[in-house]
């Protein structure tokens, strides 16, 4: 028998040629972190480096199986989906350390990330500032739209109320009153229904609007302008009452574009996904419908503006040229900033605000530019609020387009 030998090796004599006589590190990698996937390096496969899984991805090798296997378990609600499928997509994914997993839609994560987070749901809810600002904003102009409805009637036969429109005057006030209450729809979480009611009553209702003031700057630039030279066309405008069946067509016109609109294609819920969150809002359906409703209401604007510069040398007391340009104006503004808003990228979580706050702001154009001055005459300047004032205007309105001529 050979006699037993041992080896003993002292690793105080050893000189290792590393910094601090470190011993070295014989594997060719390092664990990766949670978040961090293996990309292999060179021909052996426990050689790899480590890369961080990159935003909405994820990589835990403890979960990663179990969350894929549930959210196939919810997808396949309907069909019996037995336990051994869901054994074997377990030993697969947590055999494979190599990808990143995205995330669901409905979710998100930051870069190097071992699981993912529900994203926020964004829309304008109740108790936000912004909303309980617009909700100031709207009720104090429905306040202001009322005492304006009571002023009007108290001083109905007055010839403020008359040079206004008369009757005509509370059709617009009561299509103002419509404005104002569409911005409650904007306010909390959008569905199809609040999506469709707050395009149609809007549209509408500030159609019934732009066409009576443009009815009404018709009817005061032809009486002092066109009544002389077309006398018939404007006597039979007077005894068949043309100002409602203007106003009657032009709304039932825009009210055919808006069913249309709203069968071919209506509004619905849209979401904007964004980093953390899911903007919730409402697109504009069919195109074209959109398209061809907000022109008809811009046709209508540009009208009532052209027809008050016409008036711009009338009587003073008829001369309302100023006022509904003003208004006008603002509802120029009102288009070009709601259409940038709908196309300039980026910005989805600013949509609803911008919307209903240009949404509040053009009713407020009507009210403030075309029935508050006259609101100030009647409450402040009584004395020119008679019929004496009115002829006296209209007399040295005659004699300066005689000397004129």
């Amino acid at each position: 028998m050979p006699a037993t030998r041992k080896i003993s090796i002292n690793p105080s004599l050893i000189q290792w040629n590393l910094e601090d006589n470190l011993i070295p590190f014989s594997n060719c990698s390092t664990m990766c972190e949670p978040g961090q996937k293996k990309v292999p390096r060179g021909i052996f496969p426990c050689c790899y480096n480590c890369e961080d899984c990159p935003s909405g991805t994820f990589l835990n090798q403890s979960a990663l199986g179990q969350i894929r296997c549930s959210a196939i378990s919810n997808v396949h609600s309907t069909v019996s989906l037995k336990w051994p499928p869901c054994e074997l997509i377990i030993i697969k994914f947590v055999a494979d350390p190599y990808s990143c997993v995205d995330c669901l839609w409905h979710q998100w994560s930051p870069p190097r990330s071992h699981h993912c987070m529900e994203r926020e749901l964004n829309y304008l809810e109740w108790h936000a500032p912004f909303s309980i600002f617009l909700l100031m904003l709207t009720n104090g102009g429905l306040l202001l739209t009322i005492i304006i409805v009571i002023i009007f009637i108290l001083n109905y036969n007055t010839p403020v109320v008359r040079s206004a429109g008369g009757r005509m005057c509370f059709l617009m006030l009561a299509s103002i009153i419509c404005s104002f209450s569409c911005a409650f729809f904007y306010i909390d979480k959008p569905n199809k229904a609040s999506c469709q009611i707050r395009q149609m009553i809007f549209t509408v209702s500030f159609n019934i609007c732009l066409s009576c003031i443009l009815v009404r700057s018709f009817q005061i630039v032809c009486i002092f302008k066109l009544a002389a030279k077309l006398p018939k066309a404007h006597e039979y405008w007077v005894k068949y009452n043309g100002q409602y069946i203007f106003i009657f067509l032009s709304t039932f016109i825009q009210i055919i574009i808006c069913t249309v609109w709203m069968i071919t294609g209506p509004p619905s819920t849209h979401g904007h996904i964004i980093t953390k969150a899911i903007v919730l809002d409402c697109n504009i359906g069919n195109t074209i419908g959109f398209s061809l409703s907000f022109l008809y209401t811009v046709f209508l604007t540009v009208a009532c503006f052209i027809f008050a510069y016409m008036g711009r040398d009338l009587p003073k007391n008829y001369n309302e040229a100023k006022f509904i340009a003003f208004s006008m104006m603002i509802c120029f503004v009102y288009y070009i900033l709601y259409m940038t808003s709908m196309v300039t990228p980026n910005q989805e979580r600013y949509t609803s605000y911008i919307q209903t706050f240009l949404t509040v702001t053009s009713a407020f154009s009507i009210a403030l530019g075309y029935f508050v001055p006259k609101c100030y005459i009647i409450l402040f300047m009584p004395q020119n609020n008679t019929m004496v004032y009115f002829q006296s205007c209209i007399q040295d309105y005659t004699k300066r387009q005689n000397d004129a001529n």
